[in-house]
């Protein structure tokens, strides 16, 4: 973790006996130049694991779009066309669907598929729409985030996007 000028390292161990002679070598035969400060404490609870080192729903869901758009560049698009991208939205019931589609629509997205599974799923109503946009992590982020949100006001799910690469 590094924040302020500052690397931090966190290690979970059941024994810490030699740990901070261990570290101390470590760290100055490869950082000979880095001041150190070791700090050893008990977090049987991994609370600084769970509450500070974790990243939240909406930093994983960040990860998610730069994973997609590093994929995207993996496969030899140079990002600098708009793309048409495809979102992927599930709901319970035609009028929360109908609900979204109204909100799309006046975001400015297309619709571009409506399908209700028969099976007993339990958010059975799928919608698809789509959007010609650029293709980097602020602006698709940008517009995941405002999906999610309102799709979950509806009692829905967004389940993620797609994009064709562009050479």
């Amino acid at each position: 973790y590094t924040n302020d000028c500052y690397y931090q390292c966190y290690f979970y161990m059941a024994d810490t006996t030699l740990l901070r002679p261990a570290l101390q070598v470590a760290v100055a035969k490869n950082f000979p130049t880095y001041k150190t400060f070791i700090r050893i404490e008990r977090d049987v609870t991994h609370h600084a694991y769970h509450d500070f080192l974790y990243p939240t729903q909406e930093m994983q869901e960040y990860m998610a779009d730069q994973k997609v758009i590093l994929q995207l560049r993996q496969a030899g698009d140079n990002l600098r066309d708009p793309h048409k991208l495809e979102h992927f939205l599930y709901f319970a019931d035609k009028q929360a669907r109908e609900k979204f589609m109204n909100y799309a629509r006046a975001e400015g997205f297309t619709v571009e598929r409506q399908m209700k599974y028969d099976r007993k799923w339990e958010l059975p109503f799928e919608l698809r729409i789509y959007k010609t946009q650029m293709v980097d992590v602020e602006s698709v982020n940008k517009t995941t985030k405002a999906l999610r949100k309102m799709a979950k006001e509806l009692g829905g799910q967004y389940d993620g996007w797609q994009t064709a690469v562009i050479k």
